[in-house]
């Protein structure tokens, strides 16, 4: 289990943490999706399964959002937990520098388009 504490909030309300991940929390089911990534110069990013937030509670990591790394220029490799099975549109769409993206879960829901116009297709 990774753990990452919540630091800060990001645009809309959102939690983010040390990596810069920004979540919308659900406190009725502690699941967390990632729906932001506001980081700049990290180019291996493992996204946690778990985000623990700064009063303690423990949120399950189980989508991402639409857009969630579009037209991302830094991000080489991106490793998404076990715990992930959503994945929305557009998601990796235009992050021309991503060049791998290794699932830990072979089967999830795929909203739609989320490798539209990247180097790795």
């Amino acid at each position: 289990m990774v753990l990452f504490v919540g630091v800060g909030c990001g645009k809309n309300n959102e939690v983010l943490d040390s990596f810069q991940l920004a979540y919308q929390l659900n406190n009725k089911d502690l699941t967390a999706t990632v729906v932001d990534y506001e980081g700049t110069k990290v180019t291996d990013l493992k996204v946690p399964s778990v985000f623990k937030s700064m009063d303690g509670k423990e949120y399950s990591v189980v989508a991402m959002d639409d857009g969630v790394f579009e037209l991302n220029k830094v991000l080489k490799k991106i490793t998404l937990p076990e715990s992930i099975n959503m994945i929305g549109s557009y998601a990796f769409c235009s992050s021309k520098n991503l060049k791998n993206i290794l699932f830990i879960k072979k089967l999830f829901q795929n909203t739609g388009l989320i490798f539209k116009k990247m180097s790795i297709i």
